[in-house]
């Protein structure tokens, strides 16, 4: 009973997740709160689609005396594992931004003619050298922030694409489903 007979529907539902999630790896200095918005709304709707079927089927896979305490260690193991990919995420996106701020720095040589003549550009417009300096690297360091939030999605769309995989092997509900006729005779050791 492999879960793909329940329809494809099913299966782009679940894609929508790990599709907006790809979508936030593409983040530039022209991306607009309006166009970041739509996607994490359109992302959050796909992780709905995505643990919804996974915590019912862990609950309907439970007797029902246990579903409270499954209900409980669920909510836990969640939170931690919210936590933990959090703190991962975060790492990847500041080690990402300070390797992305070095390797820009280190391209932007003063000694450059081409940099040098836009540094002095923008010394002249902007009213001194300190002034020109203080905006590049302002300018860089953004750059280097974005392309450092990109990196970190883009292992959250390797993990989401794991967890699509995954939920394709959900059965469906009656497989989870057992009886209390069923359950009681097999806690009683008889045969039905």
């Amino acid at each position: 009973d492999f879960c793909l007979s329940r329809g494809l529907g099913d299966v782009y539902k679940r894609q929508i997740m790990t599709y907006a999630t790809w979508e936030l790896t593409k983040l530039n200095m022209n991306t607009t709160y309006g166009h970041l918005m739509l996607i994490y709304i359109i992302r959050s709707f796909g992780m709905s689609f995505i643990m919804m079927p996974i915590m019912t089927a862990g609950m309907n896979a439970l007797p029902q005396r246990l579903i409270a305490h499954g209900n409980a260690l669920s909510n836990t193991l969640r939170q931690l594992a919210g936590s933990i990919g959090t703190a991962l995420l975060v790492t990847v996106m500041s080690t990402q931004t300070t390797q992305y701020a070095a390797g820009y720095a280190q391209d932007l040589d003063k000694t450059n003619p081409f940099i040098k003549d836009r540094l002095q550009e923008m010394a002249q417009a902007l009213g001194g050298e300190q002034m020109a300096t203080s905006q590049v690297l302002e300018f860089v360091q953004k750059l280097a922030s974005i392309n450092g939030v990109n990196s970190a999605f883009l292992i959250a769309t390797a993990l989401s694409a794991l967890a699509f995989i995954l939920s394709l092997f959900l059965k469906g509900k009656d497989h989870y489903t057992v009886s209390y006729t069923h359950l009681r005779a097999h806690e009683t050791g008889r045969n039905l």
